[in-house]
């Protein structure tokens, strides 16, 4: 099928559990020019076992107030990949003004990576991996003494150097911790991750 746009990457498991599964199969697809996008669910089918919300996909849509909401603009939103992954973890990326689904310029030149790490303080951060046309070229650990002390829920703000590939390519930014996401999700392990942000000559 060369039409799909949208795959569940992610279900029931965590950017370290699919790294050389789920994961590897849909950067291989963006490594051969498909635009397809990650989503991320639960697919609970007993509470003992799977409880809901682990991950789930969190949609940039432009407003905060549900009543704004409608069956288009989820569907519009998720087809243009402004979405991002979160399993206790949120991740924000920024190459200038393009995020996760845009598009911006400057392949084959050094750039910078706004990224923000948002977790509840309970919840362990301790790795952020950069991954730039497939391949993870940089792995940033998080420490308790990053946190911004004024909201200590930012676990991690700065910019991240980048270069894709002068034919042009993309930038994906995830997090994870170690300690699992005991008492909410016992057993399961903390982690966000962003869509593609690609970039063209």
């Amino acid at each position: 099928d060369t039409k799909f746009t949208l795959v569940e990457v992610f279900n029931n498991s965590s950017w370290k559990d699919n790294r050389n599964g789920s994961v590897d199969d849909w950067l291989g697809m963006l490594k051969a020019g498909r635009k397809v996008f990650a989503t991320g669910s639960s697919d609970s089918h007993g509470i003992v076992g799977s409880p809901v919300g682990y991950p789930r996909t969190c949609i940039q849509l432009g407003t905060d107030d549900p009543r704004q909401l409608t069956p288009n603009l989820v569907r519009d939103q998720l087809a243009a990949g402004h979405a991002t992954i979160s399993g206790g973890i949120y991740v924000t990326a920024k190459l200038g003004t393009a995020g996760p689904g845009d598009t911006t310029t400057g392949a084959g030149s050094p750039q910078q990576v706004d990224v923000t790490i948002q977790a509840p303080t309970w919840i362990d951060v301790t790795g952020i991996d950069v991954v730039v046309d497939g391949t993870t070229v940089d792995t940033i650990p998080v420490m308790p003494g990053d946190a911004d002390p004024q909201n200590p829920a930012i676990r991690w703000q700065g910019q991240i150097p980048v270069s894709v590939r002068a034919s042009g390519g993309f930038v994906i930014i995830a997090a994870y911790g170690d300690a699992p996401l005991e008492p909410v999700h016992p057993g399961h392990i903390p982690f966000g991750v962003t869509n593609p942000i690609f970039v063209v000559p």
